[in-house]
């Protein structure tokens, strides 16, 4: 294996100068000239198996406000599996684009997808144009190649967009008083909570809040969040358990074992996720589950799901804001998952916690110290130093973490300094820093 000792800090540096020069060459595109103040929401259906998969669209909605960037409308971060482009349709420049990744595409590798199809729904959403757009899905494949998916085209002036506002919840703001398009705008919702919950619902949103922000680094960014509580109540209370043949009648179907992995917490009706989350602004959506069972769930500008009420949820809550915020990878590789061959061990991975050392220095080599062996032995002694640690991405060997411990590896351990860059990163761009 080859080994690099790149101990220069100057590489970072002029990483992050780079960084900040692209992010204001493309805060030059005009958001008044292309935007009006509220959002256009696509509905659509992500349909396929192992080896093929298509986008159909169902559903156009205007919704009353966009709460995203006004300023960095164009991502040039490389992360998700997805990816979408927006162009202005007259004179082809571009406009918006945003990754994410997607729960098709986490069942695309599991082995009922070598044998089934399925149909999964998602949701697009941007600022509302003015003019007709036309709208390009990517996919990025495992050696970060990005294919087209589906090209169609939007035009605001002939559509009969629908308001999608559907249900009629109270609401409550708990934090931030910034404006906007200034903050990461959080909709917390409720799922199986009953009319009766509210209460319980408030204080366990609250609780979750307060140790996001006792983390590094959501403690130095809080005056950055604005945080705001939807009281979606449903029939019953709690949430489907298969394994268990429980089932709830819930408002957003959410359930244990997905893929057959029992502490997966997820729900596949994601329009009635955005339906209910769409009573508050919404950059990031969590969804906090009425049960005391261990589990949750986080896609990259997915949503976030977390368990209410077991010991170690208000870890399981920032471990899969990890995920659905900053587009990190799990650590962990010894236990149980229903994915396999996730990464192609012969390319560097998108997401910024993992690397598979074929391209070090693309990674958080530069962050190295010079006396920090590569690969770096599971130690003591660089307990709290960055390297190259082998295991990660759900396999042992040929993937490599930064760090000894991390919040995304074992809860309670904290984010580790690569991991927060990545989350500074993200908030940066959905601030207009």
């Amino acid at each position: 294996m080859k080994v690099f000792k790149l101990n220069d800090r100057r590489v970072y540096l002029i990483l992050i100068i780079v960084l900040s020069l692209t992010k204001s060459l493309y805060s030059q595109i005009e958001y008044q000239k292309w935007f009006k103040n509220s959002a256009l929401r696509i509905d659509m259906s992500h349909v396929g198996s192992k080896s093929q998969e298509a986008y159909y669209s169902v559903a156009f909605y205007q919704q009353d406000v966009w709460a995203g960037p006004k300023k960095y409308l164009i991502d040039t971060s490389g992360y998700g599996m997805y990816f979408f482009e927006v162009r202005d349709s007259a004179s082809q420049t571009l406009i918006f684009s945003k990754p994410y990744n997607t729960l098709f595409g986490e069942w695309q590798e599991t082995s009922e997808a070598e044998q089934n199809e399925r149909a999964f729904d998602e949701v697009l959403r941007m600022p509302m144009p003015y003019n007709t757009i036309s709208v390009t899905i990517f996919k990025r494949d495992k050696k970060n190649q990005l294919h087209e998916l589906k090209h169609f085209y939007i035009d605001p002036k002939t559509y009969r967009l629908k308001n999608g506002f559907v249900y009629q919840f109270d609401t409550l703001k708990i934090w931030g008083s910034k404006p906007m398009e200034q903050a990461v705008d959080l909709a917390i919702i409720a799922e199986g909570y009953t009319i009766g919950e509210k209460e319980k619902f408030q204080k366990d949103a609250e609780s979750m809040v307060e140790h996001l922000f006792n983390s590094s680094p959501f403690g130095d960014l809080k005056d950055g969040f604005n945080v705001y509580l939807v009281f979606s109540e449903s029939l019953e209370s709690g949430t489907d358990i298969p394994g268990d043949s429980i089932w709830k009648s819930t408002i957003l179907n959410s359930h244990f074992y997905t893929f057959g992995s029992e502490r997966y917490l997820t729900t596949q009706d994601l329009r009635a996720v955005h339906n209910v989350a769409q009573q508050v602004p919404y950059d990031q959506v969590y969804i906090l589950v009425n049960t005391s069972k261990y589990g949750g769930g986080g896609i990259f500008n997915f949503y976030n799901l977390c368990s209410s009420s077991h010991a170690l949820s208000p870890w399981v809550f920032i471990h899969e804001f990890g995920h659905g915020f900053a587009g990190l990878a799990d650590e962990y590789y010894d236990s149980e998952v229903a994915f396999s061959d996730m990464y192609d061990l012969s390319t560097e991975p998108w997401r910024p916690n993992i690397s598979t050392m074929v391209e070090p220095e693309k990674k958080w080599a530069s962050r190295v110290e010079k006396e920090t062996p590569i690969p770096t032995p599971e130690a003591k002694e660089y307990a709290k130093s960055i390297g190259f640690f082998e295991g990660g991405g759900y396999v042992e060997k040929g993937i490599y973490r930064p760090y000894l411990n991390c919040e995304m590896k074992s809860l309670k351990s904290g984010f580790c300094p690569i991991c927060q860059s990545s989350i500074i990163l993200m908030f940066n761009w959905a601030t207009d820093h």
